[in-house]
């Protein structure tokens, strides 16, 4: 038998042979980048967020109880912000502190419905004191005013990062209802083919601003704590322990706007160089962030020119981010920029886009 003797392979077929390698190392590229895309998504916060224990230094109000007058409808202002000009806006970053697995979180208690939650909140603070609403003050401020809150609004963002030098970018959304006794906030950040982050805070509003009732946190599954004021304490879902409430505790996504209805109620008293300091509550544990005040800023977003007034918080410690939040008075002080840096250089940026009217209340 004559034996068999390969041919040489003609450049074309030696293109078709070699095809295949290139494609697994395009697939493997595109698998470095999808990750790097979620793993952004995971330590974002929006917090959203910068997610401990808190001090009490400098921050207590005064317990005068005055309901608080929701401002008139941002209708009329809102349908004039289509670029350049804005009326209504916000944000929320939030550092996620996750260190127990999603999948392994057993729910403490069946979760209660939002009426009974509120309801239940109403009844602790008809029979506890009235110290257990109180927001916290900046040590810099004179008088304790009512915190001016913002109209019910929908803020749209656009957010741009790096992670491990891969470019990032995605979608956000800020939900704000109130009406003047209770309110309803939710942040959604979208990553496109890999899901999204869900922030969502309730509660009531009383004298000194806005009392959360719950806290959630949701990628896979939710996480969720709950401020029990009768009690003074805030008990998590995660099986994590629980923490003495503070006076003035805010959650990681109400933060932002209770910040906004103290610069709304008179901005002269934060002078660049004061600080607001709260105890920040998230899905498994509270840290304390404190927010320096800087000067105002005219800063370029995809919604148009924006004059900010600027807070930072600096690390709380190695592995922390550096948060940095822009607020419009022009947009009832909501934010228009949120800007997380982590230590190792990864950089989270989320940009005001367009404000729009909140849909009807389900």
């Amino acid at each position: 038998m004559t034996p068999k003797v390969n041919a040489p392979m003609s450049a074309a077929a030696t293109i078709r042979h070699r095809r295949p390698v290139r494609w697994r190392q395009a697939g493997s590229v595109l698998a470095i980048v999808i990750l790097g895309h979620w793993a952004v998504l995971s330590a974002a916060t929006l917090q959203s967020g910068m997610p401990a224990a808190m001090t009490n230094t400098g921050m207590v109000f005064e317990t005068r109880w005055v309901p608080v007058e929701p401002r008139a409808p941002a209708g009329d202002r809102i349908a004039k912000q289509n670029r350049p000009q804005p009326a209504s806006a916000s944000h929320k970053p939030s550092t996620p502190s996750a260190t127990v697995p999603d999948s392994a979180i057993a729910p403490r208690t069946a979760p209660m419905e939002e009426t009974q939650l509120l309801a239940a909140a109403r009844t602790e603070e008809t029979a506890e004191s009235p110290k257990a609403g109180i927001a916290a003050q900046p040590a810099t401020s004179a008088s304790p005013r009512t915190p001016t809150l913002p109209p019910s609004v929908r803020l749209l963002y656009d957010i741009k990062g790096e992670t491990k030098h891969i470019p990032v970018s995605a979608q956000g959304e800020l939900l704000w209802r109130q009406d003047g006794k209770t309110y309803d906030a939710r942040m959604e950040i979208r990553i496109f083919l890999l899901g999204s982050r869900v922030q969502t805070s309730k509660g009531l509003i009383g004298a000194q601003g806005l009392e959360p009732v719950r806290f959630g946190d949701k990628v896979r599954s939710e996480v969720a704590a709950h401020f029990e004021r009768g009690k003074g304490k805030v008990t998590y879902s995660a099986n994590t322990p629980d923490e003495p409430l503070q006076a003035g505790a805010q959650d990681q996504l109400s933060i932002f706007f209770q910040l906004a209805g103290l610069l709304a109620a008179g901005q002269e008293r934060y002078p660049p160089g004061s600080t607001l300091s709260f105890q920040a509550v998230g899905p498994r544990s509270s840290e304390t962030w404190t927010f320096k005040v800087l000067p105002a800023e005219t800063i370029a977003l995809p919604g148009g020119q924006v004059r900010a007034l600027r807070l930072t918080k600096d690390p709380l410690g190695d592995y922390d981010s550096r948060a940095e939040v822009w607020l419009a008075p022009e947009l009832d002080y909501l934010p228009v920029r949120i800007r997380l840096t982590q230590s190792n250089g990864d950089m989270v940026d989320q940009l005001w886009r367009a404000t729009e009217r909140p849909p009807a209340t389900p």
